[in-house]
C-alpha cells in the first residue's frame, strides 16, 4: 500500500504540474487522487493496527470511502476524455458521467452521516473495515455497473483509435479499470 501511495502520489503531481491542460491527463489525475484516498487509508490502519472501538480506525475507514465512492466516476471520466479525443461526442454519456459523480458524492455522504451504506467498525487490529450497512448491496451493484460502463467506454476509445501508437496507449490506460475493482471494499462484501 506504500509503494501504491508513493507511485500514485508521484505521478499525480507530475501529471498535474506539466499536463493539467490536457482532459486525458486530468481525468487520470482525478482517478490516481481518489485510489490515494483508498491506499493512504490503508497504510494508517496497516500500521497504526488500531483496535475496533478507536475513533481513529472509524475515520481512516470512512476516509477511505470517500475514494471508494469516487473512483468509478472518476473511471469513467477517463474513458470519456479518451472517447472525446477520438471524436466520439455524446450528450447521454456526459449525463451519465454527471449522475456518476452524483451518485458518488451521495455514496460519500451517506456512508460519513449515516450507517446506511456502511455501518460500524469491526474486524481485528491491522484489518478493520466496516461492516455492510442495508443499503451496501445497492451501493455494490451500482460500482461494479459503473465499472463495467467505464470498461466499455475505454474499449470502445480504443477501437477507435486510429494509428497503432494511440491503440497501444490506449491499452495501456485500459489496465486503469484496475483501480475501481484494487478499491472495492472485499471485507465489508464479505467479512
Amino acid at each position: 500500500a506504500i509503494g501504491t501511495v508513493l507511485v500514485s502520489f508521484s505521478l499525480l503531481a507530475y501529471l498535474f504540474v506539466y499536463n493539467f491542460r490536457d482532459p486525458v491527463a486530468r481525468a487520470f489525475v482525478s482517478l490516481l487522487g481518489f485510489a490515494t484516498f483508498v491506499y493512504v487509508g490503508d497504510v494508517f490502519l496497516a500500521t497504526a493496527r488500531l483496535p475496533a472501538n478507536h475513533p481513529a480506525g472509524r475515520f481512516w475507514l470512512h476516509f477511505e470511502w470517500i475514494g471508494i465512492a469516487l473512483v468509478v466516476p472518476a473511471t469513467m471520466q477517463l474513458g470519456n476524455a479518451l472517447l472525446l479525443a477520438t471524436g466520439d461526442r455524446s450528450s447521454r454519456r456526459h449525463l451519465a458521467l454527471a449522475a456518476a459523480y452524483a451518485v458518488g458524492a451521495a455514496v460519500a455522504a451517506l456512508q460519513i452521516g449515516s450507517d446506511a451504506i456502511v455501518d460500524g467498525v469491526v474486524g481485528t487490529a491491522g484489518s478493520l473495515y466496516l461492516a455492510p450497512g442495508p443499503w451496501f448491496p445497492a451501493a455494490a451493484a451500482l460500482f461494479f455497473l459503473g465499472t463495467l460502463e467505464a470498461t466499455r467506454w475505454l474499449w470502445r476509445a480504443r477501437q477507435r483509435s486510429l494509428t497503432a501508437r494511440s491503440r497501444h496507449r490506449t491499452t495501456l490506460l485500459l489496465v486503469s479499470v484496475v483501480a475501481p475493482l484494487g478499491v472495492f471494499p472485499y471485507l465489508s462484501a464479505g467479512g
